[in-house]
């Protein structure tokens, strides 16, 4: 937080010589968890797929650098299970796919489909949520 802000997302300019005291950071040891099972549409787990995480956020979708905890992908376990461990506190869209589509969540477009379909779930620091889920054709 500085100056009231959440800058847990954002970046801010330091380069300007401008005080930046004040800054105050918090630190955790507690992460949020999404899982569940997947499955097809007569209810069979399916293994040959890959759930995509997003943040409801629009504006995180892109320009995220190197890395994100915010939007991302797992591939489905062989026994339809999937777990993404390593969340940040926040509300997330969650949708499964066709596991040849695994790294779409990198395409903003793509992400808006999807939204049409996925499963919205809010977790807060420490909480462990359960999203089973259907994988879905997104045009």
């Amino acid at each position: 937080m500085w100056h009231g802000r959440d800058y847990t997302d954002l970046a801010f300019d330091a380069s300007s010589g401008a005080d930046i005291t004040g800054v105050e950071i918090t630190l955790t040891n507690e992460v949020a968890k999404i899982a569940g099972s997947v499955r097809d549409d007569r209810g069979a787990p399916v293994a040959d797929a890959a759930v995509l995480f997003f943040s409801v956020n629009r504006a995180l979708w892109s320009r995220f650098g190197l890395g994100s905890q915010r939007l991302g992908s797992v591939v489905v376990m062989s026994n339809g299970r999937y777990e993404l461990p390593t969340l940040q506190a926040g509300e997330f869209y969650v949708v499964a796919v066709p596991e040849q589509l695994r790294g779409a969540w990198q395409n903003p477009e793509f992400l808006a489909a999807a939204t049409k379909v996925a499963t919205r779930v809010s977790v807060a620091w420490g909480d462990r949520k359960t999203a089973d889920l259907v994988v879905q054709s997104i045009k």
